[in-house]
């Protein structure tokens, strides 16, 4: 940054007499200011209108240099900041989440591997379960068998034992279709 303008932000001056890019001079906000085009074409102080109007970042335009020192960049750096920690943040969130779902994958996982164990150590080879849901401390096993009837007690042992192993309360729900009928294998 050149002298004279560290000289100017060091006072304090609302507005500064400037050559724009183009040739152009004018009053300006200090604040306004962001950098200066060293291009042979239109060489000047660059406004943030002037920066946003001929995307200097974005295209990052070697003639362009930043007044750093400037209130805008400070501004500007603090938001990319933020925008990153907010990045982080969320992708921190999202493995949590991830995690999260991992684990109970794993127990539901468990939960039917065991009642399949029971089923068939008990003579059981006509349930299918579909999956587990834990509403509060009880877990529900949905199940469909070969029967269209609601034939839970047909099965109740392999919750009762579930309910003695993994000192949880297990019950069985037979899956219904959408018309109300209950599913069968």
């Amino acid at each position: 940054m050149a002298e004279i303008d560290t000289e100017y932000l060091n006072k304090n001056e609302p507005f500064r007499l400037v050559k724009l890019i183009g040739g152009d001079f004018a009053m300006i906000d200090t604040p306004a200011i962001v950098g200066y085009c060293h291009n042979e074409e239109h060489k000047g102080i660059v406004t943030v209108t002037i920066m946003q109007e001929h995307d200097c970042i974005s295209k990052g335009c070697h003639y362009f240099e930043r007044f750093e020192d400037y209130p805008y960049w400070k501004k500007y750096n603090n938001r990319e900041e933020q925008k990153k920690f907010l990045k982080l943040k969320q992708q921190r969130k999202n493995e949590k989440l991830k995690a999260r779902e991992e684990v109970l994958r794993k127990r539901d996982e468990k939960f039917i591997a065991r009642a399949y164990e029971i089923a068939e150590k008990i003579g059981l080879n006509n349930i299918k379960i579909i999956s587990v849901s834990k509403n509060g401390k009880e877990y529900t096993l949905f199940y469909i068998s070969d029967k269209p009837i609601n034939d839970w007690f047909d099965f109740r042992e392999i919750a009762f034992i579930m309910n003695r192993e993994f000192k949880k309360k297990f019950i069985l729900k037979h899956i219904k279709n959408t018309d109300g009928s209950y599913a069968t294998l």
